[in-house]
């Protein structure tokens, strides 16, 4: 299995890109960077025009439940 550290913040915005714009702008070189990084770390495939996540990560964003509301309203942080 292939283990990694901590993610860096061109990766994380990358994987914002490719889920929202489903890509990332080509003329950024770190943009390009990264991608190639998360590419071999099986997270994304480059597609040229589209770039999607791998099945797993797709799977695991979404698979996640729906976060519920908090029911102990005594214990919350006030607003304001």
């Amino acid at each position: 299995m292939y283990e990694r550290g901590p993610m860096q913040p061109a990766e994380a915005e990358v994987l914002l890109r490719v889920w929202v714009d489903g890509g990332i702008d080509p003329h950024d070189a770190a943009q390009r960077h990264a991608l190639e990084d998360l590419a071999a770390a099986e997270m994304v495939n480059p597609g040229g025009i589209i770039d999607r996540f791998h099945d797993n990560v797709l799977y695991s964003l979404l698979g996640l439940p729906a976060p519920s509301p908090p029911t102990d309203t005594d214990s919350a942080f006030p607003l304001s």
